[in-house]
């Protein structure tokens, strides 16, 4: 039996002279014109789930490559901005993990059309009381909808889950994949 040969891997295309495309339209762009070309080094945060979210209305059915290479950021990064859209409700996976995408949600198309009337409050500093209070207003919250809402780390998220469910505040009831927080008396 012969060993199978390693593929090799190409590096990605690289805009010219080390530079990369940043994002600074606030509608969701569609040529290349509507993206400005800075320095690497400048601010890294260029893309935001607001401009995720607009690219998918555009584009339904898109994919998580295809998301990473139009806005030339990591697979990782890409996922954090799609699993934040999709536990706020503004986009849903449809079909299977090779063939499927990412579809606009009833609520993803009002906060397009009304930003300013959507609720996107975020708090500087994440306390277990505001934990509980979510968890409350919010029950069967995984780690993943408390951290998208935070706008914090599952790390993080959890530590907070931790102190309270030592203090008999909370429980966690169900499976990991499909259970959730639930808070007590």
């Amino acid at each position: 039996m012969q060993a199978r040969k390693k593929r090799s891997r190409r590096p990605k295309p690289l805009p010219p002279d080390g530079l990369r495309l940043v994002y600074t339209d606030a509608s969701c762009p569609t040529r290349p014109e509507d993206f400005a070309v800075t320095d690497a080094s400048s601010d890294r945060a260029a893309v935001t789930a607001d401009s995720v979210l607009r690219y998918i209305a555009l584009h339904q059915g898109v994919n998580s490559p295809a998301l990473a290479r139009f806005f030339v950021k990591t697979m990782k990064t890409i996922a954090r901005f799609t699993t934040e859209l999709r536990y706020r409700g503004f986009i849903e996976f449809r079909g299977s993990l090779n063939k499927g995408g990412y579809f606009l949600m009833p609520t993803g198309l009002q906060y397009l059309e009304h930003p300013e009337e959507t609720e996107t409050f975020a708090p500087t500093r994440m306390t277990a009381d505001l934990v509980l209070n979510f968890i409350r207003k919010h029950p069967g919250a995984n780690h993943y909808a408390i951290a998208a809402e935070f706008k914090r780390t599952i790390k993080s998220v959890s530590r907070h889950t931790h102190r309270l469910r030592s203090r008999n505040k909370i429980e966690f009831r169900g499976t990991p994949r499909d259970g959730g927080f639930f808070a007590l008396r």
